[in-house]
């Protein structure tokens, strides 16, 4: 359901139980916090008073929730970008461009950015260059939603992700080869 998460075995991507989630924001740190502005820009904002920094448009809609990484802000745009922006004054340190839509939240993990598409696949993204290091492409399917909203979560040498088809992958981090999938009940958000 959208308002749990799965405790999953890492080794078999069984479920092991269901929890609460909790809501969903921007990225915060201890001096920063970045957040979605009326669906078309990002705000990075002094996480003590609220001022704001500087405010960045990509001139599509904002897709998922910006995240904050190190001095890194990650943000994808629907019309299928994902942007990396130095978090000190807002400018572009890179842009990857994605030939269909985003919609998720980007995920940072170690030197990695992952953004999933609308075709099905998960983008993992050298997060110093902005060049792609692999692509996962999955079988399944379910043409009434976007394929990936759920956000990429980086743990040791494996890559989970959900799909609006209803599964969970296990990839391995280093060239995103499949572990595992395991068939859940509904879509992952």
């Amino acid at each position: 359901a959208a308002d749990h998460f799965l405790v999953v075995d890492r080794a078999t991507g069984h479920t092991l139980e269901q929890r609460p989630a909790g809501s969903e924001s921007g990225g915060s740190g201890d001096a920063l916090t970045v957040y979605k502005y009326q669906w078309r820009s990002v705000v990075l904002a002094d996480a003590e008073t609220g001022k704001g920094k500087w405010r960045f448009a990509p001139g599509g809609f904002v897709a998922g929730q910006p995240g904050l990484a190190g001095d890194q802000v990650l943000l994808n745009d629907a019309e299928g970008s994902l942007y990396c922006l130095d978090s000190e004054n807002g400018q572009t340190r890179w842009r990857y461009p994605v030939p269909d839509g985003l919609r998720g939240s980007p995920a940072a993990g170690s030197g990695t950015v992952y953004t999933g598409d609308t075709a099905g696949r998960l983008h993992a993204v050298d997060a110093t260059t902005g060049e792609a290091r692999w692509i996962f492409q999955a079988e399944e399917r379910e043409d009434r939603a976007y394929q990936f909203f759920s956000t990429a979560t980086e743990t040791g040498d494996r890559v989970y992700v959900g799909a609006a088809s209803g599964y969970l992958y296990c990839l391995d981090r280093r060239d995103g080869a499949l572990l595992w999938k395991e068939p859940l009940s509904d879509w992952v958000r």
